[in-house]
């Protein structure tokens, strides 16, 4: 199964969910590639816009955003 943000909002209103988590983009947290880091953070941002169009049932459920850390320079 591709799991997109769609799919993922998809599933999570299907189960009843009270607390919804938006799809991100994981990174270790062993990776000390900056640029890597960034590219998860702008994925993860774009994502949660689209887990927002896809969320059906936002007043008896709870989306919540998600922002992984990850080691700086």
């Amino acid at each position: 199964m591709m799991l997109t943000p769609e799919k993922s909002i998809e599933l999570q209103n299907q189960l009843g969910s009270d607390i919804i988590m938006a799809l991100d983009d994981v990174v270790t947290s062993m990776s000390v590639d900056h640029e890597r880091f960034v590219e998860a953070t702008h994925r993860t941002v774009r994502w949660i816009d689209r887990c927002i169009s896809a969320h059906k049932n936002p007043d008896t459920q709870n989306l919540f955003g998600i922002i992984q850390g990850g080691h700086s320079r």
